[in-house]
């Protein structure tokens, strides 16, 4: 039997969905005390436009978002390369730990020259507010490779990162596209990598069975700068084109400078480069994600993380999309330590 998403993926049913009118607090068993409470304001959304008005409002407010609240190491969550957390409010109502998300919300203000100074302005971020360790992170779709930098950065510091999540995405998945040809890192100029994302992107959204057609218009119409694109919508996707220039350039640095450099060296030095984390790493793959997007290069079922030489635990998520992936189920895997979460 060939190894697809579906031979690999967990048999445990999709939890059931609710509604943010109806939030509450899960109770699970064992039993305990509930750590989280879901704040008020959230009866006053619902759907995926709630959602993104919560993250808009909370992240114009602070460089660090508390989406949730209680005792214990927050995880923090870094956003995609438009910067939005919108979509992380889908854990909020089944989350029973401190959950952090840092949104960029104007190019303005956050350091986009390169990845050094978007992570390292991170990084003082957090430790402004959480001075010592240990942490938990996790990087969602592009900040996957942004994670990476940020849990060395802090392991440099003699801090302990005692969980590294990728979601939805795997830096590891360069070395299958590069492999691929022609080359994205190699051959493409920024504005082919500005397209390319777009498109990328726009397969990702249709994908995903909780993005409506007018979501996926909206992006469309921002990404060719039509006048019916919304001031929001616009700031998303600039945002987006510089995050991904400086991930493409932060890359291409693993060829030491020159697209010469054999393809077998850039594979090595990126592979060990993933490799040197310390934390433990985790993946979580949606099934109608970026393992099913044809743009991906013909992405391995894994993404890619048995090519990094350490453990990776691997959670296979059915029925959700790229966007649609923070759920119930992932709420569970993401809020519990590495080790536990493998009996999940």
């Amino acid at each position: 039997m060939p190894l697809t998403f579906r031979t690999m993926c967990e048999s445990s049913a999709t939890p059931p969905a609710y509604s943010y009118r109806d939030c509450r607090i899960l109770d699970l068993k064992p039993k305990a005390q509930a750590v989280l409470e879901c704040r008020s304001s959230l009866s006053t959304y619902s759907g995926a436009a709630g959602v993104q008005a919560m993250g808009e409002k909370d992240s114009s407010v602070q460089p660090i978002v508390e989406i949730c609240t209680g005792p214990g190491t927050p995880l923090i969550i870094l956003p995609g390369s438009s910067g939005s957390i919108a979509r992380f409010y889908g854990l909020r109502p089944h989350f029973r730990a401190p959950l952090w998300a840092i949104p960029i919300t104007d190019p303005n203000t956050t350091p986009l020259e390169s990845v050094t100074t978007l992570v390292g302005f991170w990084k003082d971020r957090i430790r402004e507010k959480r001075p010592r360790g240990p942490y938990r992170l996790a990087g969602f779709s592009s900040s996957a490779v942004l994670v990476v930098v940020l849990a060395k950065l802090l392991e440099d510091e003699g801090e302990e990162v005692e969980q590294l999540t990728f979601i939805d995405n795997c830096p590891a998945m360069w070395i299958r596209e590069e492999a691929a040809g022609p080359g994205l890192l190699r051959g493409a100029t920024a504005a082919e990598h500005i397209d390319f994302t777009a498109k990328y992107v726009v397969d990702l959204l249709r994908r995903d069975p909780s993005v409506s057609a007018d979501s996926v218009a909206t992006y469309e119409a921002a990404f060719h700068g039509l006048p019916d694109a919304s001031a929001a919508s616009r700031r998303e996707v600039q945002i987006s084109n510089l995050v991904t220039g400086i991930i493409v350039q932060f890359l291409r640095d693993f060829y030491s400078g020159t697209t010469t450099t054999p393809y077998g060296a850039f594979a090595e030095r990126l592979t060990g480069w993933l490799s040197s984390v310390k934390a433990p790493l985790v993946l979580l793959v949606a099934e109608h994600g970026v393992v099913a997007s044809p743009l991906a290069g013909g992405t391995w079922p894994d993404l890619g993380a048995s090519r990094i030489r350490k453990p990776v635990m691997v959670h296979y998520v059915k029925e959700v999309g790229h966007f649609g992936i923070f759920n119930e189920k992932v709420a569970r895997i993401l809020e519990l330590p590495t080790k536990v979460s493998a009996k999940l």
